[in-house]
């Protein structure tokens, strides 16, 4: 699979973010500004990698 330049940012977000929401939409604008997607992922769906995978294959297939 030839998945190209998709100029993708995953961000793992653990519980620090829940306190943070203002900053991490600003940062999630300044991102997307420079033209860059953004895949949020929870720590707590690491516990299945393979969905986490699939999970980025599929974003990663939506982005043109």
């Amino acid at each position: 699979m030839n998945l190209g330049v998709k100029k993708t940012v995953i961000e793992l977000d653990g519980s620090v973010h829940e306190n943070n929401l203002e900053y991490d939409q600003f940062r999630d604008s300044e991102m997307v500004n420079l033209g860059l997607h953004i895949l949020r992922i929870k720590n707590d769906e690491l516990l299945d990698i393979e969905a986490v995978l699939k999970k980025i294959e599929t974003y990663l297939n939506l982005i043109d």
